[in-house]
């Protein structure tokens, strides 16, 4: 549930929202405890923006998760759970 939530009159742009459900419908946030969950989701995206921003572009154009967009996002969400402290 706390992945859902967003702070009011701050929109989520799509595919940071699609990488973000993805961690958490994939199983990459079961070992995060409940109240880590936003410092995850926050450091995940900042991660993304700053050393992954091709792979949100890729989901945002191609509007959909193809094979090799995933193979990315899974290799991406790997790399950076390695340094993710909650």
């Amino acid at each position: 549930m706390e992945l859902l939530k967003q702070p009011q009159f701050q929109p989520m742009p799509v595919a940071e929202q699609v990488a973000s459900l993805y961690a958490g419908t994939r199983g990459f946030m079961d070992d995060v405890p409940v109240d880590a969950v936003r410092k995850f989701e926050d450091e995940f995206l900042d991660f993304m923006r700053n050393s992954k921003a091709d792979i949100l572009k890729d989901i945002l154009e191609k509007k959909a998760l193809d094979e090799n967009i995933e193979t990315r996002l899974k290799a991406a969400l790997d790399e950076f759970k390695k340094g993710f402290r909650a």
